[in-house]
């Protein structure tokens, strides 16, 4: 946890983005805009998720209702990615019922949006239409057996497909440059609350399916707080939009889109204070010193194992993955050695490898993998870092939603290649081990 900590922080200087397109609901009356997937695709889902692209990537009387049919071509783009990498090919009935849902959930928030009081007078309504939106969307994606991990991938890609039709120039010459940075300005809210909700999503579901103490789980409280942030930040920023002044300034609506970066890493980070320090005032089971015992217990090469040792030993320590190794266990990891020539490409440092040698399966295993995560970690760190100085140095703006995209999608993979060479663990646990591996604003 303190590691995530740690990543969170550097993250406020790290992650910062950019985004792109909508259409048609909103504050205070106007025609909903529903656009629809090629005959194709099945009927229950055609509309559902272009309109959710809509409504995620516009406000209602904000863009001109002209512009965004002109935009119907980017929203049909980014709701087909979203299927494809939300994988409906292997659940289409599951699917189904998703889009139903969600369908439910879009009718309440336009609802809510044509009933709210224009202007900033209605802006905390607003708000929190859009923030039980969005709980709906992950609420409906768990009924279909869409992982929030997974969710937040797909939506991800779906932002940068979209963006990337946006910019086409038969749709970006009919956009004004005020519409083309609010529309940027939508889509950082929507992937980092997105983002935001896996995370918390995704740590609960982790530590559940390792049956984990239960003084590792976040108390109620906290995931109150979680949602009181959550949905403060959807009201801030309804309270932006109101102001007609900033909806007039490109320049104002690009300081407002590293603002919402900020805030939520803000949020992140104090969040992620309060977990650190609520779990060191409870008693659990993530100590050195059990971790130590354990591995004595198996005798061998580790009999006389001691705190000390495996702190001198240098393996990256992570109590929430390693509490759940028992020495009973039988699973073996072969280390990818590719990633310190990655590594080394992309300019990072190479950590001095650990003594992997004092320790037997299954805790070298668990060790080998913690460290290749790391590694991961550190090459996702660099290319992004490379990846801001290249964008910000030519545009003066924040990395793109396919930037994002790709950094994202190839973490994935080294990620999930990683977890395939751990052997003799179920899928199901290996998928939770991955999460609690991967550090919180990835």
């Amino acid at each position: 946890m303190f590691r995530k900590l740690i990543i969170l922080l550097l993250g406020l200087s790290l992650f910062f983005s950019s985004v792109t397109v909508w259409a048609g609901q909103g504050v205070g009356g106007g025609q909903k805009q529903s656009f629809m997937l090629e005959k194709s695709c099945d009927q229950q889902i055609a509309g559902v998720f272009p309109d959710l692209i809509l409504t995620l990537t516009t406000r209602q009387n904000v863009i001109d209702p002209d512009d965004i049919e002109v935009m119907k071509k980017a929203v049909n783009a980014g709701a087909r990615a979203f299927i494809h990498y939300a994988g409906k090919e292997n659940k289409s009935a599951r699917f189904e019922a998703f889009a139903l849902t969600l369908r439910s959930a879009l009718a309440e928030y336009h609802q809510a949006c044509q009933a709210s009081a224009p202007g900033l007078t209605g802006a905390d309504v607003r708000g929190a239409a859009m923030h039980d939106l969005l709980g709906s969307l992950f609420a409906s994606a768990e009924q279909a057996g869409v992982a929030p991990d997974l969710l937040d991938f797909a939506m991800l890609g779906a932002f940068a497909r979209f963006e990337e039709m946006v910019a086409e120039p038969d749709i970006e010459a009919k956009l004004s440059m005020e519409e083309r940075e609010l529309v940027d300005l939508l889509l950082i809210f929507a992937s980092r609350q997105i983002n935001f909700r896996s995370w918390l999503k995704e740590d609960l579901t982790s530590k559940l399916t390792l049956d984990m103490d239960p003084s590792l789980i976040l108390p109620e409280d906290l995931y109150e707080l979680s949602e009181k942030m959550l949905q403060q930040l959807s009201m801030s920023l309804e309270e932006e939009l109101s102001d007609r002044l900033v909806l007039a300034d490109a320049q104002q609506l690009v300081g407002a889109q590293f603002n919402q970066e900020a805030r939520h890493d803000m949020a992140m980070a104090r969040l992620s204070f309060k977990i650190f320090y609520n779990q060191g005032q409870r008693d659990s089971r993530l100590t050195l010193q059990t971790l130590a015992s354990r591995m004595d217990s198996v005798g061998g090469i580790m009999a006389g194992m001691t705190p000390e040792k495996v702190e001198q030993s240098g393996v990256a320590y992570n109590g929430l993955a390693y509490d759940w190794v028992r020495p009973e266990m039988t699973f073996s990891y072969s280390p990818v050695n590719s990633l310190i020539d990655r590594l080394v490409q992309v300019g990072g440092t190479v950590p001095q490898t650990p003594d992997f040698n004092i320790f037997e399966d299954p805790y070298r295993a668990i060790f080998e993998v913690g460290h290749d995560m790391s590694q991961s970690d550190s090459i996702f760190r660099r290319d992004e870092r490379l990846a801001i100085d290249r964008t910000f140095g030519v545009t003066g703006q924040a990395l793109t939603m396919m930037d994002r995209f790709t950094l994202r999608r190839e973490d994935r993979k080294r990620r999930m290649n990683i977890m395939t060479r751990l052997k003799g663990v179920p899928e199901v646990e290996k998928e939770a081990i991955r999460m609690l591996l991967t550090p919180a604003l990835l």
